[in-house]
């Protein structure tokens, strides 16, 4: 999880001037769409999903 954290970290973005806030919203489909900062916020999140994700199969795998 160290990963995510850092991830985490690097995508708080204290200046949000770097950010292209002309840019169209980009789809999703389940949120539909969404803005570069809501995009950066919720990557992270997914991605902390699939670490645990894999943590519960390796868990299962082991028990075997």
């Amino acid at each position: 999880m160290e990963y995510c954290a850092n991830c985490a970290t690097y995508c708080n973005l204290e200046d949000d001037s770097l950010l292209d806030k002309t840019a169209p919203p980009i789809p999703h489909p389940i949120f539909g769409h969404m803005s570069t900062n809501q995009w950066i916020t919720a990557v992270p999140l997914h991605e902390q999903r699939h670490i645990k994700q894999i943590e519960e199969v390796k868990e299962q795998l082991q028990l075997s």
